[in-house]
């Protein structure tokens, strides 16, 4: 009896949206060559910056981040120069005068991927060079940039789509973990942010993702911030439980090849 009041659980997002994600995901599957999303190793932010802690110097940091992800995205270092430069506003005048900004994501260009020729230029703002996450996280939007940009898609890439993409190259752990910064100052608390999508579409992506490897609990729901990982285990079982009333057909398809 008491199953009639349980509360029906319920995804958050419009029907619009969980479709754009999954044609994100569709798009991604189906471009890049031999691209298997179950074998895609889900990286742990943790494990990943393992090797990173005996890095010294900001350029041998940058250069070690890169030819990590370089090996994950498939683009040969010849394809790239990374440029670090700085840019900071530190105030702005009202009409009540100068009001000193706080030094953080929202202030400043984080980042940049510019095509010239058959390369590509990525800028990196000197101030998150010190935040290894944040550094690779960077990296890895601006090398999916390129990575998009080499598919053949002549528009530059929404945000939202760079994120999914990055999702469905193992990466969700650093998007919903830390693409959100939270930080104390002598007035409160605040946060800085990278990345466009929301924590719903995140955790919708973070949950397709393991459907369509067939990961009913996959084992790196532990490293998922405590407060969102009842919400991601909670997505995935509605996936299983109604993938023919809420998922694209080539999507259940993809999935049930790896059916085991």
């Amino acid at each position: 009896m008491w199953k009639l009041f349980k509360k029906r659980f319920k995804i958050k997002l419009t029907k619009e949206i969980q479709l754009w994600i999954q044609d994100c995901f569709l798009w991604q599957i189906e471009s890049l060559h031999n691209f298997s999303i179950q074998n895609v190793t889900t990286q742990i932010p943790s494990q990943f910056q393992l090797d990173l802690e005996s890095v010294q110097s900001v350029d041998e940091k940058v250069e070690s981040v890169l030819l990590k992800l370089l090996r994950i995205v498939n683009i040969p270092r010849t394809k790239l120069t990374v440029k670090i430069f700085q840019s900071h506003i530190e105030s702005i005048n009202t009409d009540f005068g100068e009001f000193p900004l706080e030094k953080d994501f929202d202030n400043y260009e984080v980042s940049n991927c510019e095509k010239v020729g058959n390369k590509f230029i990525i800028g990196i703002n000197v101030n998150i060079l010190d935040d290894t996450s944040s550094l690779t996280l960077v990296l890895l939007r601006e090398l999916i940039t390129a990575k998009i940009s080499l598919l053949g898609l002549k528009d530059k890439p929404e945000g939202q789509l760079i994120d999914v993409f990055s999702v469905g190259l193992g990466f969700g752990l650093f998007n919903i973990n830390e693409s959100f910064k939270y930080s104390q100052n002598d007035i409160g608390w605040k946060y800085s942010k990278i990345g466009n999508l929301s924590y719903d579409e995140l955790v919708y992506c973070m949950s397709l993702y393991s459907y369509l490897r067939n990961e009913i609990n996959p084992k790196w729901l532990i490293y998922i911030n405590i407060n969102y990982r009842q919400k991601v285990s909670k997505t995935i079982q509605f996936l299983f439980d109604n993938e023919i009333a809420v998922l694209d057909q080539k999507l259940i398809s993809i999935r049930t090849m790896y059916q085991t």
